[in-house]
């Protein structure tokens, strides 16, 4: 919508003449003024890159082949911020697993012990 200068009726795109007392319309639009916005630039929004299926199936294999060291790779490769975020889900699983196995076969080993008398 295109603002007169005279009148300050506002007239469609278009019109190249104030449709209320005829004056010359400028030839773009003024930019809106918003009362306390003065100056304020709205940030310009970038969709992040999002990985593939195939890309998520990649990482997973890397987390799984190489432990602790597949989800650091992880955490610092992709530009993806939720892949950052798996691996960093995936490395505080991988440690927490690791300790209950490690209590888990102690425990058998405890056990196995002790039922054959070693």
């Amino acid at each position: 919508m295109k603002l007169c200068p005279n009148c300050g009726t506002q007239n469609a795109d278009q019109f190249m003449q104030c449709t209320a007392c005829g004056s010359v319309l400028p030839a773009s639009a003024p930019q809106p003024v918003y009362s306390g916005t003065a100056g304020y630039v709205p940030p310009a929004y970038q969709q992040s890159p999002v990985t593939s299926a195939v890309g998520w199936l990649g990482w997973t294999l890397l987390c799984g082949f190489l432990p602790i060291i597949g989800p650091i790779i992880m955490m610092f490769a992709p530009d993806d911020p939720s892949a950052k975020n798996f691996g960093k889900a995936m490395l505080v699983l991988q440690i927490i697993f690791g300790i209950i196995g490690a209590i888990f076969s102690s425990t058998v080993i405890a056990l196995l012990r002790y039922s054959l008398g070693i």
